[in-house]
């Protein structure tokens, strides 16, 4: 052991003073000292400061501040000089022997502490840093912190540059610059940290946990080297460095990673280390990527080469072993720092060859288990979960389970050093090794069936454990479960139907159930249904069905999402069949599963939560919201009178904009609660195309029932008319209603009659309350097959005035007309074709058009003609028809406008109409309104209203007619006022300005 005696020497020489020099540099010397340049003995890195707690630390020195620290100094010095010469000796003794065996000293964070660590770094020297309590964690498995944050505030003691490289961790910081995580085993990133003006200051934070990393080890270890450039690679060394087994080493491509600003110049860097007699070497690579192609780095294993690789080639393993020496050789070219171009970081550690394996209670050397439970294969210590896993431990499980039983593998956490210890499971149909982090997929799956084994093969090496694995091993029924005929009555009410005891069902299951009902009752299921993959996965692979046969129509949910949770029938039995495909998942978003709650309800109790209501004429219709059902089978049946005997009654669904999951999936039956024809759902109507749309009653009746409540509710819409054949031409295809969702929907709709006496054919157009507008924009694009007007009218009545007649000679002039209200009638000439778009849009309360082109509109109240009197809000809206060259006195661009006005105005609002500057017309309070006017020539026509929101009110249809020819304005026109003929109960008066004051109406306009 010659070359230990004489590092050992070396050492002695720095050491071993007088008794009364050391105690002064103890007792005294308070703040520490600098020790001289020691570039020319390379072992005078490694002389410690005894600190406050007598550990020593070699780079814990700060400087020299106080008069008694200088006089320490200059004897210390003294003390030092007297030995050097001894120094120098040991110095070439030990470099001839070609082994360096001093360690690095390490120091941990204090716990409880409320400031960082401070150290500082003597020139070229290196330190060690630990998080507090190592190996153990930092943190409980919740992530709050044991005992405080950690931190460290590192210098350099001679103002060099320092850098910061982790051996093993994982932990989230905070800096100065940003927060962030390290973790070791971050194949991409070189473990370290940014470095502000020479200093390295961070914090341990409470660790932000996902499922994935709840149980995750939280620590770190790291070295702190001090450096001038980058003329040398870090750690750089010709002597043969023994490793101990408590301080490890690393080797790097560089010592900056923080961007691409540092200058790299070519080198040619070597390192070369060996472990103590009994211990294994370990060389562990963190991080290897080498892109540049005339760079190149070589391991041998005592003098053996072991890879030479370069120019993008990868390792053969992350990690070698050796009882020698290891020598690394690194070819580096000239280049900038770039932190994601060629870059490399190894860990060198040693253990001893006299280890032990470490086992805990549920990690021995084999176990085979037989599942017909769930349960959680794992290497923790659950009496001791702070503690890493053993080093050198090593365990298999071979599972099975029983016929009839599927278990599915999952990973719960895996935390692992992945270079270097190994987890990996064996399945019929898979292989995978956990230590590759692209196999580390929580939501992955690996499954066997019956007596099928698995194999899950554990083996850690002789250091740096993390917490280790947890395998959760989950045991599905295969058998299809419950009573396969299934009878309703008044002692077995409810019942839940599903493939499996357990939560999710297996590949190849072929299940069937017969459900029946007493008569003259509703059968509800409320369907909780995730077929495999149909809910959240992009596949749709497995081909699992699903399928409710109420003996006319068979409905196929395949998820939740897109399934009302509850689906009435008026039906006695019900077939239920469920297939699932021999497919396996592969990941826990495909699992599928399924449950359905049966009940039932008599028809004779849902009488006292019944409303009737009559159609008594054929103009009658009632648009009905599904939200005015309130309580759970609360109902209303609509019923045409006896004077409509010989009519049929229809019920149209509404498009909604809706959660389908949530929609209120009302039971639509033909008849009342004494009989009932037939039935269906408004889901049924609206998204199931086997079934007929609209409902034509058979028994003059319609009820609809609310079968289920719940805090989350999307109200539905239908619209109720009454057929007449001999206004209406067709039992179909006459009712639309505009997009909820603010898009625009656009058809064609030709206009045939079975009836010859009709002329015309009444097309129904609603707008949704609560929709995405308030305004409904219609628009008809084409006109075919007829020079007769289409006309358009509000509500129902076909004998009422329209708001405009449009037909191919005038179709330019009502492109974008909006309507307000929520029912419109367009009376289509039988034979004629035509195109029409319409869209939810926005009232605008200050409306502006042009007045230079020929034009037609509407100006008008927000309900007209059905009022809401619910609505007492005052609203104010206006139009402005303006010139665009209005402020151009060259050009006379004026125009007139004919505008009609009718309808009604309460006490509460008034229409005021001003030409120009001028009043022309004002109105308010009447009764029934007809009148039509011509406006003077102008640049500006304003028509005004103010009134209360829910009145009926009026609509106004104007004409703009711009003036013919373009000539130099002479003065205003003098165009002449209106003439008024009232009948005798009515009055006007015209003022001298010209303006028409309207008291009370009616009035005939007399041009």
């Amino acid at each position: 052991m010659p070359s230990r005696r004489l590092a050992i020497l070396s050492l002695l020489c720095l050491f071993s003073t007088t008794a009364s020099g050391s105690d002064f540099v103890e007792s005294q010397c308070t703040s520490g000292v600098y020790l001289f340049d020691h570039k020319a003995c390379h072992l005078l890195n490694n002389i410690p400061k005894i600190d406050e707690s007598g550990q020593r630390n070699q780079m814990s020195f700060v400087k020299v501040t106080t008069e008694e620290d200088k006089k320490c100094e200059k004897s210390f010095t003294e003390v030092v000089n007297g030995m050097l010469h001894l120094c120098i000796v040991a110095l070439i003794l030990t470099t001839l022997q070609g082994v360096v065996s001093a360690n690095i000293k390490f120091r941990e964070c204090p716990k409880h502490s409320t400031e960082s660590l401070s150290i500082a770094i003597l020139h070229n020297g290196a330190a060690g840093i630990r998080s507090y309590d190592w190996p153990n964690s930092m943190t409980l498995p919740d992530g709050e912190p044991r005992f405080g944050n950690c931190g460290f505030k590192i210098k350099s003691a001679s103002n060099q540059n320092v850098a910061i490289f982790f051996t093993s961790a994982q932990f989230q910081y905070h800096t100065s610059l940003l927060d962030g995580s390290v973790n070791t085993n971050n194949r991409s990133n070189v473990p370290t940290l940014p470095v502000t003006h020479r200093k390295v200051h961070f914090e341990t934070r409470k660790p932000q946990y996902d499922v994935k990393t709840h149980y995750h080890w939280s620590g770190f270890e790291a070295i702190v080297g001090a450096y001038d450039n980058e003329n040398m690679c870090p750690f750089e060394s010709d002597a043969v460095v023994e490793v101990d087994d408590s301080a490890p080493r690393v080797i790097a491509s560089q010592w900056y990673f923080d961007d691409d600003s540092a200058t790299l110049p070519q080198r040619k860097c070597q390192w070369t280390f060996a472990p103590k007699s009994g211990y294994k070497l370990k060389i562990a690579f963190s991080v290897f990527i080498i892109n540049a192609t005339d760079e190149s780095v070589r391991l041998y294993d005592d003098a053996n080469p072991v890879f030479n690789l370069g120019g993008a080639e990868e390792l053969p393993s992350r990690v070698f072993y050796t009882e020698k020496n290891f020598r690394i050789e690194y070819d580096r070219s000239a280049r900038m720092s770039d932190p994601l171009s060629t870059r490399f970081l190894a860990v060198i550690s040693a253990f001893s060859l006299d280890v032990k394996p470490e086992t805990s209670e549920y990690c021995t050397a084999n176990t085979t288990v037989t599942l017909t439970d769930d349960r959680t294969l794992t290497n923790y210590n659950v009496t001791q979960l702070l503690k890493p896993y053993g080093n050198s431990q090593e365990c298999n499980f071979y599972v099975n389970s029983v016929p009839g039983k599927e278990v599915q593998f999952s990973v719960s956490t895996v935390d692992i050093e992945d270079c270097c210890d190994s987890l990996t499971i064996e399945t019929p149909s898979a292989t995978v090794n956990f230590s590759n982090p692209k196999n580390d997929d929580s939501n992955a799956v690996y499954s066997t069936v019956g007596a099928e084994v698995a194999t899950i093969r554990w083996k850690s090496d002789g250091n740096y454990g993390r917490a280790g694995f947890r395998i959760h091993a989950e045991v599905l029924d295969c058998k299809c479960s419950g009573e396969k005929v299934i009878n309703l009555n008044k002692n077995n009410s409810n019942v839940y139907i599903s493939p499996s005891s357990t939560l999710y069902y297996c590949p190849g299951m072929d299940c069937q159930w017969t459900l029946s009902a007493p008569e003259n009752t509703i059968l509800i299921l409320e369907l909780n249904v995730y077929l495999r993959s149909q809910c959240f996965s992009n596949t749709n692979g497995f081909g699992d069905s699903l399928e409710i046969f109420d003996g006319t129509t068979t409905y196929k949910p395949q998820c939740v999402f897109d399934q009302p949770a509850p689906r009435p029938f008026y039906k006695k039995n019900l077939s239920i069949n469920f297939e699932s495909s021999d497919k396996r998942v592969t990941n826990q978003d495909e699992n599928g599963h399924f449950d359905i709650k049966a009940s039932y309800v008599d028809l004779v109790s849902l009488r006292s939560k019944n409303t009737v209501r009559f159609f008594n004429d054929s103009a009658d219709s009632v648009l009905f919201r599904t939200s005015a059902l309130v309580e759970q089978f609360s109902s209303v049946t609509f019923t045409l009178s006896k004077e409509l005997s010989s009519k049929k009654l229809q019920l149209y669904p509404m498009s909604m904009d809706a959660s389908l999951s949530f929609i209120d999936n009302v039971l639509i039956m033909d008849g009342d609660l004494s009989h009932v024809a037939s039935s269906t759902s408004i889901y049924d109507l609206l998204y199931n195309t086997t079934v007929a749309r609209p409902i034509t009653s058979t028994t003059g009746s319609i009820t609809l029932v609310l079968p289920y409540t719940s805090s989350i509710r999307h109200s539905g819409a239908m619209f109720l008319k009454v057929y007449d054949d001999s206004r209406d031409c067709s039992e179909a295809n006459s009712v639309f209603n505009a997009p909820p969702d603010g898009d625009t929907f656009q058809t064609t709709y030709t206009a045939k009659s079975q009836n010859s006496k009709l002329l015309v054919c009444p097309l129904m157009i609603l707008s949704l309350p609560g929709s995405f507008g308030d305004a409904l924009n219609l628009r008809i694009n084409s006109i075919q097959g007829t020079d007769k007007s289409v006309k358009v009218l509000p509500g129902t009545e076909h004998n009422v005035i329209p708001f405009y007649e449009v037909s191919r000679n005038n179709l330019s002039m009502f492109n974008n007309t909006s309507l307000y209200g929520d029912l419109f009638t367009i009376l289509v000439p039988v034979g004629a074709t035509i195109h029409f778009s319409i869209k939810m849009t926005t009232v605008v309360a200050d409306r502006n058009v042009a007045g230079n082109t020929h034009s037609m509109g509407i100006f008008m109240t927000p309900n007209y003609p059905n009022g809401d009197a619910s609505k007492q809000n005052i609203a104010e809206r206006s139009l402005q028809i303006i010139s665009l060259s209005s402020y151009d006195s060259q050009i006379d661009d004026r125009f007139k406008v004919k505008f009609d006005i009718n309808g009604k105005l309460s006490s509460a609002s008034s229409l005021d109409v001003h030409v120009d500057s001028k009043l022309f017309f004002r109105t308010a309070n009447v009764d029934s309104v007809r009148l039509s006017f011509v406006s003077p020539y102008a640049r500006q026509v304003t028509f005004r209203y103010k009134g209360p929101e829910g009145e009926k009110g009026f609509f106004v249809r104007y004409e703009v007619i711009p003036k013919p020819g373009d000539r130099p304005v002479i003065g205003s026109a003098n165009d002449t006022a209106p003439t008024i003929a009232p009948k005798p109960n009515a009055a006007a008066v015209l003022s001298s300005a010209g303006t028409v004051v309207v008291i009370m109406a009616m009035f005939i306009l007399v041009i």
